[in-house]
C-alpha cells in the first residue's frame, strides 16, 4: 500500500489488506505504516488528539490479531526544533500514541548535524527492556546509510566527538563560504521524528532489543 492511499485508508482498511495476503498465502512478518498520523480515524472523534489516539489503539489491536510487530513514524512539534534530544512530550498532537506503543525511538537532526552527518537516536519508552538511553549515529541521506553506535564504543565516541563539535564545524562553514550560498532554508532545519512500535508479545518485541538493535553495524 503506498503512503499516497493513506489518507483514505483506515486500519480497517489495512486489515483487510493482510487478510487478503493471509488468504493468498503470502506470509508477512512485519508491517510499516507511512505514517499513522495520517490514516483516516473511524471512532469519529471530534479532537485530533483523540482521534490519533484511536488510531494508535487499533494499529496496536491489529498487531496482537496478526502477531506481528508495526512500525510507523510520527513528527516531533515545533518545541523541539532546538532539543538535541526529543523526549515524549515533544511529540506532536497526542500524548496516548506514547502510552499505546511498546517501543518508541526519537530522531533528531540540527543544521549542524546535516552538515556533520550526525544525529542522535534516543529511547523514549521501551516496555520490555532499558529506556532513556541515547546512541549517536552517523547518518549520510545521499545515500540512506544509517549507523546507530553504542555510545562506549569506538564508533560511537567518534560521532559523539563529532556532535560536540559540530558548532565550530557551522562557524568553519560559514567562513569558508559566501553568505548567500549557505543560507539554509526552512527545508533545512531539523529532522524530529520519533519511531513507533506497536505489538503485543514480549516474545516479539525482544527481536527488536537495544542491545542487539543498537550496534556498530550499518542499519539501511
Amino acid at each position: 500500500m503506498c503512503s499516497s492511499d493513506l489518507k483514505s485508508a483506515s486500519v480497517n482498511t489495512i486489515s483487510a489488506h493482510l487478510q487478503k495476503m493471509k488468504m493468498m498465502g503470502k506470509p508477512f512478518d512485519m508491517v510499516i505504516v507511512d505514517y499513522a498520523d495520517i490514516l483516516r480515524d473511524t471512532s469519529n472523534a471530534k479532537e485530533v488528539r483523540h482521534a490519533l489516539g484511536s488510531i494508535y489503539d487499533d494499529l496496536r489491536g491489529l498487531a496482537g490479531e496478526f502477531e506481528i510487530p508495526i512500525w510507523t513514524a510520527s513528527q516531533a512539534n515545533r518545541s523541539a526544533l532546538d532539543d538535541d534530544i526529543i523526549e515524549a512530550q515533544k511529540i506532536a498532537e497526542s500524548y496516548q500514541k506514547i502510552m499505546t506503543a511498546d517501543f518508541v525511538m526519537s530522531l533528531s537532526r540540527k543544521v549542524e548535524d546535516k552538515i556533520g552527518n550526525t544525529g542522535r537516536f534516543h529511547i523514549i519508552k521501551n516496555r520490555f527492556g532499558p529506556d532513556g538511553l541515547t546512541f549517536p549515529a552517523k547518518v549520510n541521506t545521499n545515500t540512506g546509510a544509517v549507523e546507530i553506535y553504542e555510545s562506549t564504543s569506538i564508533g560511537g565516541k567518534e560521532q559523539q566527538h563529532k556532535i560536540d563539535n559540530r558548532d565550530n564545524l557551522m562557524k568553519k562553514m560559514l567562513a569558508n563560504k559566501d553568505r548567500k550560498s549557505t543560507r539554509l532554508n526552512s527545508s533545512h532545519v531539523v529532522i524530529s521524528y520519533a519511531v513507533f512500535c506497536l505489538k503485543k508479545k514480549k516474545t516479539q518485541i525482544n527481536n527488536f532489543s537495544v542491545k542487539k538493535f543498537y550496534s556498530d553495524s550499518v542499519v539501511h
